[in-house]
């Protein structure tokens, strides 16, 4: 290639300009349009089985400690 011959470059820049930014019918860029399935869904979650509670006064459970948050604790005399 010579020093004298001009090539055309692959990407041309441009100076970036924020003008759409003002434009009331530009009101998604880069985006999919919207859609919908039509698929209706209900989350749900049983709670049917079997629950440990043990039923206490607020004044005879002890906060102070994590005891009574821990995997191990006892549960023999929960109904």
């Amino acid at each position: 290639m010579s020093s004298t011959e001009q090539t055309t470059p692959v990407v041309s820049s441009q100076s970036p300009s924020a003008a759409w930014l003002d434009d009331p019918t530009v009101y998604a860029v880069n985006r999919e349009a919207a859609h919908s399935d039509h698929h209706s869904s209900n989350p749900q979650q049983s709670l049917n089985g079997t629950w440990a509670v043990r039923t206490a006064w607020a004044s005879e459970i002890d906060v102070t400690t994590a005891e009574f948050a821990a995997p191990a604790l006892d549960e023999s005399d929960y109904q």
